[in-house]
């Protein structure tokens, strides 16, 4: 029975790399985190490094499986269902890039929200951070403070969970619909 792809690569690249390269791939590919990356980014150095280690990643479920444990935690905890699925690696990649920009959009939102609330940051005291020139706080600033520090973080999280859920699901429905008209 022939080798299999991985087999072949990992006898073909242990005749011609010297094994010092191929253990410092093998290790930084163990190593490897998002950490500061986007997600195009990680995926990018994740494909690259897997090749190194095709043992490690010899079916897909494995490969999944190592590209979201490498994720950041937030991440990672959103898509604990995807460990449960058989899912392909390019959807996996494709439901952290969407959850990112999800993110990235509900960022800048609380940013834009919060600039408006307290009138934008110039480094100067803003006149229309006062109340009638007599000095005291924005009230509807002071409110949303007031109103954010009133609802527990439990609950917070509960809700944060329950939409990227439904996120997911969507995406995944997406991807799902969008591979069957291609074949």
């Amino acid at each position: 029975m022939p080798p299999t792809w991985a087999q072949f690569l990992e006898i073909f690249l242990k005749g011609f790399v010297p094994q010092t390269l191929w253990d410092a791939w093998r290790t930084e590919f163990e190593q490897l985190r998002q950490g500061t990356m986007t997600v195009s980014e990680y995926a990018i150095k994740f494909s690259e490094l897997a090749r190194h280690a095709p043992i490690i990643v010899c079916t897909v479920r494995k490969r999944v499986r190592r590209f979201i444990e490498g994720l950041d935690n937030n991440f990672k905890i959103c898509m604990a269902r995807e460990l449960q699925t058989d899912i392909s690696f390019q959807q996996v990649v494709e439901i952290a890039r969407m959850l990112e920009r999800v993110r990235s959009e509900e960022r800048e939102a609380k940013e834009a929200k919060r600039s408006q609330n307290f009138g934008g940051f110039s480094g100067f005291y803003s006149a229309s951070m006062t109340h009638h020139g007599r000095g005291s706080g924005n009230r509807s600033a002071q409110s949303a403070i007031q109103n954010t520090h009133s609802v527990p973080v439990n609950t917070l999280v509960y809700h944060w969970n329950e939409v990227l859920t439904v996120v997911i699901s969507v995406i995944q429905h997406r991807l799902s619909t969008s591979s069957r008209g291609l074949r």
